[in-house]
């Protein structure tokens, strides 16, 4: 039976377990981290948060085929676990194979440490920040603190199970767990990297190419650290395995690392072809202006209105403000202009956004404030905060270009032709003066390059169904054609504008990229074919991989 099959759905529904970030790890990660970690027949071993003590039953077998005594194998297997009916069930486990450990019940973060262990194996319980809070994300960061390492308040929880994990290992010992792939860039774990580059004489990370956690969108990694005490050098053994049936590699290197925190994101393109990043006619998109969220409504349904709704309540021109419709799928080209907005609201999508002004509030306003009150708008969190409640906030003035950040291929630029706010479904461009004009008409068509979409697979995060995210901090760091790059090819960015637009209709942005790679890559940075067909090729392993990741697991058996 796999694991996790031991408990009824009252004593653990799938809910629960996400509450308290547990996801139950399939054995093959098990087996291969505890053989990678335990070294000796002697070692003692410790699970954290141990759920039903996968790693403690592969560790005891470990142990005994490497000639320990069955019952000293079980005295040196530990672990700690908050859920007492996971703890309950990991004794059941374990004795169903003829093996047991002690397992303290209780808060990891609480645990009285006798002694420090050998191997510390495990898959920490990974809680995002925004539901990490409160007496135990205190009492975590404290904990790490005191082990040396200090976390940002935005950390998720793996982060601070981790450090302590660490401080558990005698000098020399082995460390070996699941973890999200965010380690690897995230910047509020640069505090882990810098203190696993310094703590350990081995690094050692696997990716997969397939998703491996059926419940977990996330990117999952398996981080092995050993030799206590030491220091990496900066330097790390990274492989890349295809899926777990079979552990098929697909890659095997040792890549260069920072030792200073810094992002590790060498990593993810390993095995890519090589490709010139620090392109010297590319700057970054910050460099040409300031990246910006959209605007919260609090309640997109209300607040947005197409041509229907505006008919429906009476609402004239001085009852609302022009936005770009929610969503980003109308962005996917260069400009978004009044023609584009007369489609856009002749298919019925919300080009108007409620926000009338307060000093000159219509009948028909107060009509539909007073419905939106009737329907407890006004008592939904952004709303509520705000006064008055129906007046979303926004920029002085709309963005000059707008960026989708939710992405299938690459994100793209569109030029904001008709003066439309923005809300939170994209970013906003604000260019600066002196590059505005040019930003404006050529780099939504510049940036359809592939150098610009291996950065944005480099500097973004994947999400579930193989999107590719984009914050505005990893927007502003994406790697564009300058100013300069861009002026110096103007005539033929123009000269293709409408076999690119054609290309976009029917292609997407690979189709356009064929196009512009020739004008900004070769021309205007000055790489060769081969160079140029390197990058395209870099960047569409990264997205295959993307796009592998996102499916759902296949198990045999």
């Amino acid at each position: 039976m796999p694991f996790g099959a031991t408990l009824t759905y009252e004593q653990d529904s799938k809910a629960l377990r996400k509450a308290r970030g547990a996801f139950f790890t399939p054995v093959e990660l098990a087996h291969a981290l505890v053989v990678d970690t335990v070294k000796s027949p002697q070692a003692t071993v410790f699970e954290p948060s141990c759920g039903e003590a996968c790693f403690l039953a592969e560790a005891w077998k470990r142990l005994v085929a490497m000639g320990a005594d069955e019952h000293a194998a079980t005295r040196q297997l530990f672990g700690c676990e908050l859920h007492g009916a996971s703890a309950a069930a990991a004794h059941i486990r374990l004795q169903a194979i003829g093996a047991d450990a002690s397992i303290e019940v209780g808060d990891f973060f609480d645990l009285k440490r006798p002694f420090f262990y050998d191997a510390v194996v495990g898959n920490p319980p990974y809680v995002r920040y925004q539901d990490f809070s409160g007496e135990a994300r205190e009492k975590a960061l404290s904990r790490a603190k005191e082990a040396g390492v200090a976390l940002s308040a935005l950390c998720s929880s793996w982060a601070p199970f981790l450090v302590v994990c660490t401080e558990m290992l005698k000098n020399g010992g082995n460390l070996g767990m699941v973890l999200p792939a965010e380690l690897l860039t995230v910047g509020y774990a640069a505090p882990v990297r810098q203190a696993l580059a310094s703590s350990f004489t081995e690094l050692e990370v696997t990716l997969f190419d397939e998703r491996v956690f059926p419940e977990v969108q996330e990117e999952v990694i398996l981080l092995v650290a050993r030799g206590k005490g030491g220091s990496c050098g900066g330097s790390i053994k990274l492989r890349r395995v295809r899926s777990l049936d079979g552990w098929e590699e697909t890659h095997r290197d040792v890549c260069d690392i920072p030792v200073d925190g810094s992002k590790w994101s060498s990593l993810l393109r390993a095995g890519a072809e090589s490709f010139a990043v620090d392109a010297d006619s590319f700057c970054t998109l910050g460099e040409w202006g300031r990246v910006s969220l959209g605007a919260v409504t609090g309640d997109n349904q209300y607040f947005t209105l197409d041509e229907g709704r505006i008919r429906l309540h009476g609402l004239t021109e001085r009852d609302s403000i022009r936005i770009v419709p929610p969503g980003s799928q109308h962005l996917r080209s260069l400009v978004y202009g009044q023609d584009e907005e007369a489609c856009c609201a002749a298919s019925g999508m919300a080009t108007k956004l409620f926000r009338p002004n307060p000093d000159d509030l219509s009948g028909d306003a107060l009509a539909y404030i007073a419905l939106g009150e009737a329907q407890e708008v006004d008592k939904r969190y952004k709303c509520r905060v705000r006064k008055p409640w129906w007046r979303v906030p926004l920029p002085p003035k709309p963005a000059d270009l707008f960026f989708t950040y939710m992405n299938d291929a690459a994100p793209q630029l569109c030029d904001n032709r008709c003066g439309a706010f923005h809300l939170n479904s994209v970013h906003g461009v604000y260019l600066r003066d002196e590059v505005r004009a040019c930003g404006k008409e050529l780099l939504p068509i510049a940036c359809l390059n592939s150098l610009t979409a291996l950065s944005a697979e480099l500097e973004g995060r994947q999400y579930g169904g193989g999107l590719l995210k984009m914050e505005p901090r990893e927007a502003a760091s994406l790697k564009v054609p300058s100013a300069q790059l861009v002026a110096s090819v103007a005539d033929e960015l123009r000269a293709c504008r409408s076999k690119v637009l054609e290309a976009l209709s029917d292609g997407g942005f690979q189709a356009a990229a064929k196009l512009v790679d020739p004008i900004v890559l070769c021309k205007g940075e000055g790489m060769s074919v081969q160079e140029a067909e390197s990058i395209c090729s870099a960047a569409g392993v990264l997205s295959h991989r993307r796009h592998l990741r996102s499916k759902r697991v296949k198990r045999s058996g």
